[in-house]
C-alpha cells in the first residue's frame, strides 16, 4: 500500500507535475490545438511522471527510456512483445545483421558503422537477448524468422535486402532468404553455424563423452533455442539458386584446437559456399570465429560488394 509519509520531496514535484500534465491533456485537448495533436504523448509523459512520484526513480528511468525508444522506433511490437532495432546511413539496399547465438547487436562492433557509410544498415537484439523483450517459446529458428519479418515490417524497412548473418544467424538468415526470394536479394554468413556441424564436431570427441556433448549442443540451453530442430527447419529450406552468396569463414589456425578441427570447419564452410551457383568463399586468414572483431573491415568490404552487385542489377549506381 502506498505511504504517504515516505514521498521524498522530489517524488512529491513527481506526481504533482503527472498528474497536471495528465489533465491538461484531457482537460485542453478540444480547446488547444497543439494538445489535441500531441495528446497521446502527453498523457504517456504524465503517467509516467505519476509512476515516478508513487514508486521512485530507478525503474520508471528504465520504464521512461522504454517509452521513449517505442515512440521513435527503438522498440518494435512484434506481437505483443518489443524487438530493440537500431538502423544508420542511406541507401539500398538495406543491410539486416543477426548476430550469434546468444550475442546482443552490439556484438557486431565496428561493423555497422562501416556499412552505415554506402547504405542503410539495421542491428537488432533476437527475443530474449539484450534490450528485446522474452519472446514466445519453444525458441527455433522458424519463430525467430517470423519475428523478423513482423520486426521488418513493423519498422517499415522495404526491400531489397541483404542478410548478414554470424554464426547461428547465419542459419536464421538462410532460413529467412528461402522463405523471402523476392525480398533478400544478397546473402553475407560470417563464418556461419552448418547444419551437419554438431555432429561432424562430436566425432572428434572420445566416445564417452559424445552422448554429453550432443544433448549439450542439441538440445542446449543457450538463448532456449531448440537447435537441433532449428538446423533441421534450416536444412529443408532451399535457397533460390538466383541469390547472391558470399560465405566468409574464420581461418586463423590458431584459433582452432586442432587439425582435424579446423579441417571440418574447412568442409563445412566449403559446404555453405556450395548452397547456390557462383556463391563466393573468402578465408578471413587472421581471425577467428567472430570475424567481426579480427577483421571488420573484411566483413565490411564483403557487405559493400554485395550491395553493390545488388545495385548493378538494380541499375542503381556503385558506391565506392
Amino acid at each position: 500500500m502506498f505511504d504517504l509519509a515516505e514521498l521524498t520531496t522530489p517524488r512529491a514535484i513527481s506526481l504533482v507535475l503527472g498528474i497536471l500534465v495528465v489533465g491538461v491533456a484531457l482537460l485542453g485537448a478540444r480547446r488547444v490545438p497543439v494538445v489535441q495533436k500531441y495528446q497521446r504523448l502527453i498523457v504517456v509523459i504524465g503517467a509516467a511522471l505519476i509512476f515516478v512520484g508513487l514508486v521512485g526513480t530507478y525503474q520508471p528511468r528504465m520504464a521512461l527510456e522504454r517509452v521513449r525508444l517505442i515512440l521513435t522506433g527503438g522498440l518494435v511490437d512484434v506481437g505483443g512483445y518489443y524487438l530493440r532495432i537500431e538502423c544508420w546511413g542511406e541507401g539500398t539496399p538495406t543491410v539486416v545483421m543477426d548476430a550469434g547465438m546468444s550475442q546482443d547487436r552490439t556484438t557486431w562492433g565496428q561493423v555497422p558503422e562501416g556499412i552505415a557509410k554506402f547504405t542503410r544498415v539495421c542491428i537488432y537484439d533476437r527475443a530474449g537477448v539484450g534490450e528485446s523483450d522474452n519472446g514466445p517459446r519453444p525458441r527455433t529458428s522458424e519463430r525467430i524468422v517470423q519475428e523478423l519479418d513482423a520486426l521488418i515490417r513493423n519498422s517499415n524497412i522495404t526491400g531489397p535486402l541483404v542478410l548478414v548473418g554470424h554464426s547461428f544467424g547465419g542459419a536464421n538468415a538462410r532460413l529467412y532468404a528461402s522463405q523471402h526470394p523476392a525480398q533478400v536479394q544478397g546473402l553475407v554468413l560470417v563464418d556461419s553455424v552448418q547444419e551437419d556441424e554438431i555432429e561432424r564436431y562430436a566425432e572428434l570427441i572420445p566416445p564417452e563423452q559424445q552422448l554429453y556433448y550432443l544433448k549439450e549442443h542439441l538440445v542446449g540451453l543457450y538463448e532456449s533455442i531448440d537447435i537441433k530442430e532449428s538446423l533441421e527447419q534450416v536444412r529443408a529450406a532451399k535457397l533460390p539458386p538466383s541469390i547472391r552468396l558470399t560465405v566468409v569463414a574464420a581461418g586463423n589456425p590458431d584459433e582452432f584446437e586442432t587439425r582435424p578441427y579446423a579441417q571440418i570447419h574447412q568442409e563445412l564452410q566449403e559446404t555453405l559456399a556450395r548452397l547456390v551457383p557462383d556463391a563466393k568463399l573468402v578465408i578471413a586468414s587472421r581471425s577467428g570465429h567472430f570475424i567481426q572483431m579480427d577483421e571488420p573491415e573484411l566483413i565490411v568490404q564483403q557487405v559493400h560488394e554485395m550491395v553493390n552487385r545488388v545495385r548493378a542489377d538494380m541499375q542503381v549506381p556503385p558506391t565506392r
